[in-house]
């Protein structure tokens, strides 16, 4: 049996074409969603997804299982904190 799980992405208050990258396996609960949450202590990454002309904030270790062969272009390192 699979399991759904579906991609995300909520614009940023201050600056809407920077969105962050979620993933989820609970799909029906996005309705209910109030706040995304970081862990501290991972490195994520701001890249501009190139196949879809967008700016993408997404965990560091992400990055492969989103993109995969695809085009980006990592434009800034950052920490959770």
């Amino acid at each position: 049996m699979d399991d759904p799980s579906i991609y995300v992405t909520f614009p940023i208050k201050s600056d809407p074409n920077v969105k962050f990258l979620a993933w989820t396996t609970t799909p029906w609960t996005l309705p209910s969603n109030l706040a995304l949450a970081v862990n501290p202590d991972f490195t994520y990454v701001k890249v501009h997804d190139q196949k879809r002309d967008q700016i993408l904030i997404i965990g560091e270790s992400k990055l492969k299982d989103y993109f995969g062969k695809e085009k980006y272009e990592i434009l800034q390192k950052m920490k959770g904190r």
